[in-house]
């Protein structure tokens, strides 16, 4: 999964649609699009992340391993500092949408 599968989850998530992400954002008319074969400057990527308070990391697919995520029970992570707890949630939820869509499908 790309760095714009990753937002287009995101703004599905958020039922926002990517013209109306960088409207907000400040962005240009469909640059996020083409962020499937490159990646944009640090500051366009900030906004982004910004946007839906997410890591940068998270939005490159950099963050948290699918093992970590995948063998979550109650409880797991409670002895990482709060913002690695905030990384977990956010992955989990990311991954949530994601299995959820190919169930639907």
């Amino acid at each position: 999964m790309n760095l714009f599968d990753r937002i287009k989850l995101l703004c599905e998530e958020k039922d926002v649609s990517i013209a109306r992400l960088e409207l907000e954002t400040g962005l240009a008319n469909g640059s996020i699009r083409k962020w499937s074969n490159t990646i944009p400057s640090g500051d366009r990527l900030a906004k982004v992340a910004d946007y839906f308070n997410v890591t940068t990391d998270y939005l490159l697919g950099r963050d948290i391993p699918a093992t970590v995520a995948a063998h979550r029970t109650d409880g797991y992570g409670d002895d990482l500092p709060p913002e690695a707890q905030e990384e977990l949630k956010n992955y989990i939820d990311y991954l949530k949408v994601k299995y959820k869509k190919k169930d639907n499908k």
